[in-house]
């Protein structure tokens, strides 16, 4: 009998499923993922920041 992968991902894990026969459930052969990949919570608070306009920021906020 013919062996059926299956690659399923998406941006925090791969997993691989295997399947033997037409209808059977797929069994997960192995979970990747990349710690390097998922963000750490303190750097989206700190990248937060930049992006917030501080009093007098707005447009004419220039020196004159």
């Amino acid at each position: 009998m013919k062996t059926t992968w299956v690659l399923v991902a998406d941006e925090a894990i791969a997993r691989i499923l295997e399947g033997h026969k037409p209808g059977q459930e797929l069994a997960c052969i192995d979970e990747l993922t990349d710690a390097g990949a998922h963000a750490d919570a303190a750097d989206l608070r700190r990248d937060a920041y930049g992006r917030r306009a501080g009093a007098g920021a707005g447009p004419g906020a220039g020196p004159a």
